[in-house]
């Protein structure tokens, strides 16, 4: 593993990505413990761009609901492998 913080150590694909996508996961996550159980990604999504002025002509809703989705995986195996 790179010698880095214990934080970058844990999420480092997370921490190397593009400033909106880790914005957007960020989000989603916040969102989701908020209000668990009952916001859904797309309806989170769609709260990120309306709350910050962008369209979905920049991210589609479906790519980055894949972006979303990628990311999680990869910080839950990050997490299983320590």
């Amino acid at each position: 593993m790179s010698k880095g913080t214990p934080v970058e150590n844990l999420i480092s694909t997370i921490y190397k990505r593009n400033t909106l996508h880790t914005a957007i996961f960020f989000w989603i996550n916040g969102q989701r413990t908020a209000f668990p159980n009952s916001i859904s990604i797309e309806s989170s999504l769609n709260n990120f761009y309306k709350f910050n002025g962008i369209s979905e002509e920049l991210l589609p809703i479906k790519t980055a609901k894949q972006v979303y989705n990628r990311m999680q995986k990869e910080l839950i195996e990050e997490q299983r492998n320590g």
